[in-house]
């Protein structure tokens, strides 16, 4: 059976550390997969529709792509990584406010970024940007229910984790790659996860409280 490795990369959740990792291990047998310009989300069947139409790849990396992970004759080894998310918050402004814009220091403050984004409810790269991203149970759609509660979103979120392998935490990052190791090893034997440091905006040695 074809096995292929397929990183969801949730915005500002380590996923650069995680597409380097793949690329220096598969090569050109690794893609990023985003497509559309500007890129839309890809469902668990257009994922299958994609891998069916690249049989050479052997990882792939997506912004876009959607749980649940769909039931296939390809074997997915899907990698999710969440994170704590008030820090998730301040990675996203440093990198939304500072790095794109190629700034120096950020063009307005924290306080003023939040409530920008708070101006779109789920609309916007922080506000239950992780849950409603895990929550979708259908491969054949893109996002939630809109009939779904805020508790049934949650927990279909975790339903989502809970039916994975293994899932990494940013903020244990060099644990998470050992459960990585463990689940996938055998399969990827070429694979190493191990730690490093792609796309950070913020001084890993802050504690939360800073």
């Amino acid at each position: 059976m074809r096995k292929v490795l397929v990183h969801y990369h949730l915005f500002k959740n380590a996923g650069s550390s995680v597409d380097f990792i793949l690329k220096n291990t598969f090569a050109d047998k690794w893609v990023n997969h985003d497509p559309g310009d500007p890129p839309h989300p890809v469902s668990g069947d257009m994922l299958l529709e994609f891998l069916k139409e690249n049989e050479s790849l052997h990882a792939m990396s997506s912004h876009m792509l959607v749980p649940p992970v769909p039931e296939s004759d390809i074997q997915l080894f899907p990698i999710v990584f969440i994170r704590e998310p008030i820090t998730r918050v301040m990675s996203a402004y440093l990198f939304e406010w500072k790095k794109q814009k190629n700034l120096g220091e950020p063009s307005g403050t924290l306080a003023q970024y939040i409530e920008q984004k708070l101006q779109l409810p789920r609309a916007s790269a922080i506000e239950d940007f992780q849950c409603m991203r895990l929550a979708n149970d259908d491969s054949s759609l893109v996002t939630p229910k809109k009939s779904l509660t805020d508790e049934e979103l949650l927990n279909n979120a975790k339903r989502t984790l809970r039916k994975l392998p293994t899932f990494g935490l940013v903020d244990r990052f060099d644990e998470s790659m050992e459960k990585f190791n463990a689940a996938y090893g055998r399969h990827f034997p070429d694979l190493e996860f191990h730690n490093v440091a792609k796309n950070t905006t913020q001084a890993i040695d802050r504690s939360l409280q800073d």
